[in-house]
């Protein structure tokens, strides 16, 4: 599950320029993740905790990592995932 979380990280990068491309500082913090996969599909996710306030940046995040889970749990179709994604501003 971390591999397909982590395919396509440009995704989450986008997630968070469309939140804060007009913010007059960049905030940093982390975005924790819980949900299962069932049948190698996920489910039931919501956001376990978040260091952002802007609700649309923490939904993007969730359904971005939602959608790269998909048939990624192994051959058993089942998991559950808590998994905190970091974003940190670099110069």
């Amino acid at each position: 599950v971390r591999g397909a979380m982590d395919w396509d990280g440009w995704q989450y990068a986008m997630c968070y320029e469309k939140a804060f491309k007009t913010a007059d500082s960049l905030p940093q913090g982390t975005v924790t993740l819980k949900f299962k996969i069932f049948d190698q599909l996920p489910r039931d996710g919501s956001v376990d905790k978040s260091d952002f306030t802007v609700p649309s940046f923490n939904e993007c995040v969730k359904n971005t990592a939602l959608g790269q889970t998909a048939n990624a749990a192994g051959p058993t179709g089942f998991a559950t995932v808590t998994y905190p994604l970091i974003f940190t501003v670099v110069n």
